[in-house]
């Protein structure tokens, strides 16, 4: 199977405020490379932080441990900005081993249940 090449630049669109002023401070402190600038997504202007691969790694992260931080993520592929979320698949690989695993909890728990008890 042919490996897809990932997109080569990355843009977070914050949702509010909030999630814009972390942004802007997180690239101020260098803790992220993040550029403001303006792209076009289908036929309107947005105002996005462009971000490189690292800094995307390290908002999503970021984006479990504060709440209210929200954005949406934009990749140029094929000359074409498009949402993107490719990162994302991880995340229902371990809900559904999470989900596996308290079944098995569950299974034991009832196994346990029905065992005669020991005189």
């Amino acid at each position: 199977m042919k490996e897809e090449k990932l997109p080569t630049r990355f843009f977070v669109y914050p949702s509010d405020k909030f999630s814009n002023d972390v942004i802007s401070l997180n690239s101020e402190k260098r803790a992220i490379k993040a550029t403001e600038t303006s792209i076009k997504y289908g036929k309107k202007p947005v105002n996005v932080w462009e971000v490189d691969l690292d800094s995307l790694r390290l908002l999503r992260k970021n984006r479990v441990s504060i709440p209210g931080f929200h954005f949406k993520t934009y990749a140029e592929i094929n000359d074409r900005i498009q949402s993107w979320q490719l990162l994302e698949f991880r995340k229902e690989a371990r809900v559904a081993k999470v989900k596996k695993v308290l079944k098995e909890i569950g299974q034991k728990k009832l196994a346990k249940k029905r065992q005669p008890p020991v005189a």
